[in-house]
Parts: C-alpha cells; sequence; structure tokens
C-alpha cells in the first residue's frame, strides 16, 4: 500500500462543486451571475450560471473554500466554509435578494443566522445538516440539534420532545415539504411532538427552519413552534452511495440521476436499530434485552425539473416496538409500537417572471399502542392497551407574487381530511373504549412584504382556520416591522395571535355509560390561543460572531382546563406531553376553555459560524412559564424550568499531504433548570416542586480521510462524559415511607463509521 500511494501523494485530490442560484422570493433561476471560488486566494476559480441558474466547477482540491456570487440586479451573496471532499460532489443552493437601489449592497455573511423564508424577522433558527452533526451528543436527530438553540429545551434523555419557552411540546407543528404532517418520531404519541428518535435521516435533510414565536401568516395549527424540514434533491449527474454503521444502528442511501439529459435526480436512505440482533438471534439473550428497541425507517425523494417549474415526490416511513419483560422467568411483556407514513407530491411553476403557484397533495398515518401481552394466550395476545391512530389527506395550494421590487405577496389554502380513532381496550369490558371522528380543517393565509426606505421592512398578514368537527373559527392577524440601523445591525419587532386544535385523544376522551353508549364530553373544545409579542436585536461582533438578543412575552387563553374543584389542577393544555403524551387518554371528564397562561423571559444567542476550522455557539434563556385553572391561582407550568445554557465549540486540524484529512474534536456543555413535579398527594401544589438542575457534557472526536474514489470517517461520540446523575423521576410509597429516584441515561460512548462513495 505504502509502495503504490507515495508516487500519488503530491498530487492534490480534487472533486466538483456544483449549484443553483434563484431569487430568493420568486425562485426564479437568475442567469448569467458570476461565481468566484476563493476570491483572493493564490488560485480563483470563476464562472457563470447559465439560463437554468445552474453553475459548475470542476477539478477543485478538497478542502475548505470560500464562494462569493455577484449578479448587477442582486445584492452579492458570500458563502464561507464550503466543505469540499473526495466521497461526494458539492451540490449548493444559492438563494440571492434583489437590489432595491443601485447605491451599494449588503453581503450575506451567514446563511445559518439568516433565515430561509423570506417572511421571517424574529424568533427563528436555521437547521443545516452539514453543521449540526458536527455537534456531539445529538446522535444525528435533527430535533437534538435544535435543542441547543435558545429557548429550546429537552430534559428527558430518553425522548426529543421540543420544549419552546417553557410551553407544552404539543404546542409545536410539524411540517415536511411546506405540509403540516403528524409526529415523524420514532415511540412518538399522538398529539404529541416528540418521541424517542427522530425518523428524519440527517442524509436526506435540506437547510431546514425552526421558528419559536410569532410567525408568519403563512403557519398556524401552533401555539408555541413550528419545524419546517425540507428534504433535498439528489445528485442529478452522478450516482453517489453511503454506508454509516454504529453501534447504535446502521444506515445506507443512494441517490443519482433518474434521466441526466432532463436533470431529473433521485436520493433514498434506509436506517434501523442495531442493538436488537441479539435480541432475535438467541433466545437466552433476549432475557436480558427485552428491553431493546426496534426502529427502522426509510426516507425518499423524486425531483423532476422542468422549463417553467418543478415536481416532485416524496415518503418518510417509520416503525418501532419496545417490548419490556415483566422478569427473566416470564414471557409477559409490556409492547410499545409505533407505525409512522407521510408521503406527498407537489408541482410548482413558474406564472410569469415574478410568481409562481405550488400545488401539493399528501398523506399522512400514525398508529401508536401500547399494552401488557400475554403470549401463553393466543387467543387473546392484548391483556391491555391504549391506541391511537391518525390519518391525515391534505391538498394545498400556494401563491407567490412580487407586484414591484419592494412588495411581495404571499397566499395560500391548505385543507385536511383527517380520521381520528382512540381504542382503550382491558381486561375489564366494563373500561372497553372506542370513538372515532372524521373532519376537515381548512387553513388559509394572506400575507404582504413591503421594504420602503431602504433600511424598513413591514410585513402584514392573516391566518384564518376553521374546523367542521366542533364548528370552530379563528382568524388570527400578523405583523411585524424590521429596522436596518446599520449593515450589521438589525433592530425587529413581531406580534401575532396564533390558535391550535386539540389533540385528537382530548377530543375523543370520555367514557361508556350504563347503556353502552360512548359519551364523549370534549369533542366540541374550542381552539387554544395565544398572542405573541416579540422584540428582537441582532448584529456582528468582531465581523464573525453573530449576536442577538430576544425579550418575549406571550399571553396564552382560551386553553382547556377543568372546572370542577374535584378534579385535578395539574391538568392544562399547557402540561400537556409531560406523561409521554398520553395525559388525555384516560380522562373521562368534560374540560372547558376557561384556563390561561403566560411566558415571558429573555434570550441571548453568541454563533460563530464555522470559520478557520473553529466554530461555537452559546446560548442562555431565562424565563418564566405559568398557567391558572379553575381556582384563579397561577402556577409553574409542567416545563417551567426557569433557565437553559448551552456552549458548543468544535475545531477541526487538517493533516496530511495537501491537507486533505481532518481530525476534528467538538464539545457541549449544557445546563437548565430541573424537571418540575408535584408533591405526593398534593394536587393544590402542581408543579410546585423542581428536581435538581440538569447537567450534562458531551465529547465527540473524529478522523476524516480523503481518498482519490471515495471518503471515510471514524468518529467516537461520548454522551455524558463525566456520568453526571440527572434525576428524571421520583416515586413514593407510602406503605415504606421510601422515596425511589429514578436517574437518567449515564456515561454513553458510541463508535461510529461512515464511508461515502
Amino acid at each position: 500500500m505504502m509502495l503504490i500511494r507515495l508516487p500519488l501523494s503530491g498530487q492534490p485530490i480534487t472533486q466538483v462543486v456544483k449549484g443553483k442560484i434563484m431569487d430568493k422570493e420568486t425562485l426564479m433561476p437568475i442567469a448569467e451571475a458570476t461565481a468566484v471560488l476563493d476570491p483572493g486566494a493564490v488560485h480563483t476559480y470563476t464562472t457563470y450560471s447559465n439560463s437554468e441558474g445552474e453553475f459548475y466547477f470542476e477539478h477543485i482540491p478538497v478542502g475548505y473554500h470560500q464562494m462569493v456570487i455577484y449578479h448587477p440586479d442582486y445584492q452579492p451573496a458570500q458563502i464561507k466554509e464550503l466543505w469540499v471532499s473526495s466521497g461526494k460532489e458539492l451540490v449548493i443552493e444559492v438563494e440571492m435578494h434583489i437590489n432595491l437601489t443601485t447605491l451599494g449592497t449588503v453581503e450575506i455573511t451567514d446563511s445559518r443566522i439568516a433565515a430561509r423564508n423570506e417572511f421571517i424577522h424574529v424568533s427563528h433558527h436555521v437547521l443545516d445538516p452539514a453543521n449540526a452533526l458536527r455537534y456531539a451528543g445529538s446522535f444525528r436527530d435533527p430535533a437534538r440539534m435544535m435543542a441547543y438553540r435558545a429557548g429550546i429545551t429537552q430534559l428527558d434523555d430518553s425522548r426529543n420532545d421540543l420544549v419552546v419557552r417553557g410551553n407544552s411540546p404539543a404546542g409545536v407543528s410539524w411540517q415536511i415539504e411546506g405540509i403540516e404532517t403528524i409526529n415523524p418520531n420514532h415511540f412518538a404519541t399522538a398529539g404529541n411532538s416528540g418521541g424517542s428518535m427522530n425518523i428524519l435521516n440527517p442524509y436526506t435533510l435540506a437547510k431546514s427552519e425552526f421558528m419559536t414565536g410569532a410567525f408568519p401568516a403563512q403557519y398556524g395549527n401552533a401555539l408555541s413552534a413550528v419545524f419546517d424540514v425540507s428534504l433535498r434533491n439528489g445528485n442529478n449527474s452522478k450516482h453517489e452511495y453511503h454506508f454509516r454503521t454504529s453501534l447504535a444502528d446502521v444506515e445506507a442511501g443512494i441517490e443519482g440521476p433518474i434521466n441526466r439529459e432532463k436533470k431529473s435526480s433521485f436520493i433514498a436512505a434506509y436506517r434501523r436499530a442495531n442493538l436488537d440482533l441479539a435480541y432475535k438471534i438467541n433466545p437466552w439473550v433476549r432475557g436480558y434485552l427485552g428491553n431493546t428497541p426496534n426502529m427502522d425507517d426509510f426516507t425518499f425523494k423524486l425531483y423532476f425539473p422542468a422549463q417553467k417549474g418543478w415536481t416532485s415526490a416524496y415518503g418518510i416511513w417509520g416503525m418501532s416496538e419496545l417490548r419490556l419483560r415483566e422478569g427473566f422467568e416470564t414471557i409477559n411483556e409490556e409492547v410499545f409500537n409505533t407505525q409512522s407514513l407521510t408521503t406527498g407530491v407537489s408541482h410548482l411553476r413558474f406564472v410569469g417572471k415574478k410568481s409562481y403557484l405550488k400545488i401539493a397533495a399528501a398523506y399522512a398515518r400514525n398508529h401508536t399502542r401500547n399494552g401488557n401481552v400475554n403470549e401463553i394466550a393466543l387467543d387473546s395476545l392484548r391483556k391491555e392497551s391504549i391506541q391511537s391512530k391518525r390519518a391525515q389527506y391534505t391538498l394545498a395550494f400556494t401563491y407567490n407574487n412580487r407586484p414591484a421590487t419592494a412588495h411581495a405577496i404571499r397566499l395560500g389554502l391548505h385543507t385536511h381530511f383527517i380520521q381520528d380513532e382512540v381504542t382503550l381496550d382491558y381486561q375489564n369490558p366494563t373500561f372497553y373504549r372506542h370513538a372515532a371522528k372524521n373532519y376537515l380543517r381548512t387553513q388559509a393565509f394572506f400575507q404582504w412584504k413591503w421594504k420602503f426606505q431602504l433600511a424598513w421592512t413591514l410585513q402584514a398578514g392573516l391566518h384564518a382556520m376553521y374546523v367542521s368537527l366542533n364548528q370552530g373559527f379563528h382568524l388570527g392577524p400578523r405583523l411585524s416591522v424590521s429596522w436596518q440601523l446599520h449593515s450589521n445591525q438589525k433592530l425587529a419587532f413581531a406580534w401575532g395571535i396564533h390558535s391550535q386544535t386539540q389533540p385528537g385523544g382530548l377530543y375523543l376522551s370520555g367514557y361508556t355509560n350504563r347503556d353502552g353508549i360512548q359519551v364523549l364530553p370534549n369533542v366540541k373544545l374550542g381552539f387554544s390561543k395565544s398572542q405573541h409579542f416579540i422584540l428582537s436585536y441582532s448584529c456582528t461582533l468582531l465581523n464573525i460572531v453573530q449576536a442577538r438578543l430576544e425579550a418575549y412575552y406571550l399571553h396564552h387563553y382560551q386553553i382547556p382546563v377543568f372546572n370542577n374543584p374535584l378534579l385535578t389542577r395539574s391538568f392544562s393544555g399547557l402540561n400537556l406531553g409531560y406523561n409521554f403524551g398520553y395525559d388525555y387518554f384516560t380522562i373521562s371528564a368534560k374540560a372547558e376553555n376557561l384556563g390561561k397562561g403566560r411566558s415571558y423571559g429573555l434570550e441571548l444567542t453568541l454563533e460563530r459560524a464555522y470559520e478557520n476550522n473553529l466554530y461555537f455557539l452559546f446560548t442562555a434563556s431565562l424565563y418564566q412559564a405559568r398557567y391558572t385553572t379553575y381556582d384563579a391561582i397561577e402556577r409553574n407550568t409542567a416545563f417551567n424550568g426557569n433557565f437553559a445554557c448551552n456552549f458548543l465549540m468544535g475545531k477541526e486540524f487538517e493533516l496530511g499531504a495537501n491537507q486533505k484529512n481532518l481530525l476534528s474534536i467538538d464539545m457541549v456543555v449544557k445546563s437548565a433548570g430541573g424537571r418540575r413535579y408535584t408533591p405526593p398527594g398534593q394536587d393544590e401544589r402542581a408543579f410546585e416542586k423542581q428536581y435538581k438542575s440538569y447537567f450534562r457534557s458531551d465529547v465527540k472526536v473524529g478522523f476524516h480521510q480523503n481518498f482519490r474514489k471515495f471518503e471515510q470517517q471514524i468518529s467516537v461520540d461520548v454522551r455524558n462524559i463525566f456520568n453526571t446523575k440527572n434525576v428524571l423521576a421520583q416515586t413514593y410509597n407510602p406503605d415504606t415511607d421510601q422515596t425511589t429516584t429514578y436517574y437518567q441515561l449515564g456515561l454513553l460512548p458510541l463508535l461510529s463509521y461512515e464511508i461515502n462513495f
């Protein structure tokens, strides 16, 4: 091997860099743009975009590069630190802002900070998989990657619930390819937004947007946050392959052209958990690994460009199962099972030179079940179970237009046909309950943006939502304004009134009366509503650190609570998800939209995007989240941790001939207020107590090698390197007067290997 490689050691390894340049607002391709790679360097590469906005570089040495794109009608776009590797062509999309004046321009210097959606001015975070995959301790989970951002917390190591500003994770809405969808997580629970691991595979993701408040009018049916996920297109000229394995999972991916001449492409990836192999191979080992989860997921996207637009189709499937054995000598088990499917097709067509119309159809289905299983009783395998099903059919229309240089308009109509079903099946037939409802949810929006006096941007919009199940209707106004104080400073304010339907399990909660009739007292519950006020200041420090300071106040109202002193005070729509999402399945009493709540706080972000082999991210949040029930007493929400702080840092060292290899070291330090709990037998003190603060440190070390035809990487990711004992829960036994403490994950090292070719 040494004799073969020595003659080649002085020859640089090169790769292709290509992509497409588009208008930020209209998505129209930009022709005759000048793309410059490594401007000012000894070796500079220059090319021009064609009529379809495409550019192409070849024979680019592996390593880090910078790119600047110019066009006389647009503001220059600058992209720093593009990583070019030998195992995969670098394909990028660049969106440029139109110039409002010929006097001066503004550079876009940080794509991780800038919002992808032109209508977003505050409380947004961009998830760039290329950068976020560096984070230690994230398990390659997009939801866990996002949890390091300001205002977002996760205090349960076994789940990836997104708790935003102390509010319920049920208030988070997931969107995939612009369509609201069901919870895309393994071991998901209906009506909640999290699970044990995200089904979305980072290998297939494009840059995605996460909004934590005062969303633009196009987003609805959410109280606390929206995660707008995009899938990337496959390489349209070359087949490429991906394989990765670790002690936790194994995955394989492929992408390439469908028709090279028409530039159509596909991408697909399959992933499964590794840990259940021993469970299936050896019955004796099965006794010890009865609590090992099975998880499988598959993602694909097809892309077909045309002269006046494009058509795409996508699918995301996931299945997960966990069996908890009652004991080594018994075959009785408790089973948790989820199945999820999301698929859709969309067509975008350009209308003239300043507009486009997008039509999309999607189908989403989720089935969750947990229960006790007795394998001896062949005639009745399930002793007890709770099941929930949701199917959602969606048809969506979106129209975007730029009638003048300083104006932009977007409007749309999304209609969802929903089928909800809940089954509680107990050994005692008295408690058996089955309920199902079909209904329509229709959402329409209009939003307008006006850039005036160069430094000012005003945005106004309306979001309307109607639900046939309870004849509910809500019209929510949205307003935001931003002021560019200086080329590197911006002040923005946003306000909006938001609404959200209740989880299907809450609508279908109830009981069976003496006549055997299903009674559903909560099927007519109205929307939960929230008014958001957000003030944001952002600037660039030392020309390299992006800083943002945000203050917010959220007023929640018409929240479901019990209006009965005999019922628990801990129940509120703002606390849903605390009990793993099953808070409402056993509810039989009537709830009413009488609850209130408020959240307020201050958030700080300091971020140095990757540059010169170094990056760091520091976020800090101070907040209060409170709720009120029928007794008018204000209490902490179940998710009111009061503070959260994250520090992430990474350094890479270029090694080898032509610096084509990398040694990387990444670290995470995370601290937050502990989980809330209610003292035993003291419901009037709901969530008054708090476990000790959460603390965790993670470290990741990796080595990346580039070869002539492939690249490989080996890494060790150590989660909770100091083996800190963070409290998950405590139980109290009144008979023995003993309290048992359950701790979260301890030190967990994960070795992984990845190859791309």
